[in-house]
């Protein structure tokens, strides 16, 4: 006798082929890689970020395994301490003395 599960956690692969990759919009975009909108379509203009496929009607999408591998390539970050300076080339400026804002 043959058991057929009728709610598989994973689609089987099989006749039609390997599971099919997820779309994902721009919300879930930002939850998947920690960064904010407007940083990631800066990245993307400056083409170190997937971009996003048109799918028709004003609907962009991105392919969840390409967000995956970005993740994946990117270099580990170390945590930063509360209070320690910041690196080397960063754009922020020291804040000044108080005898110097007046």
């Amino acid at each position: 006798m043959t058991i057929i599960d009728t709610n598989p956690a994973e689609p089987p692969e099989g006749p039609d082929g390997p599971p099919v990759d997820p779309w994902i919009g721009i919300s879930r975009v930002e939850a998947e890689v920690g960064l904010g909108r407007s940083t990631i379509y800066r990245r993307m203009d400056a083409g170190t970020f997937p971009v996003p496929r048109d799918l028709g009607g004003g609907v962009v999408r991105w392919p969840l395994s390409e967000i995956r591998a970005w993740k994946a390539a990117r270099p580990p970050v170390e945590p930063t301490r509360r209070g320690a300076s910041a690196p080397e080339g960063s754009p922020r400026r020291p804040r000044p003395r108080k005898a110097e804002r007046a």
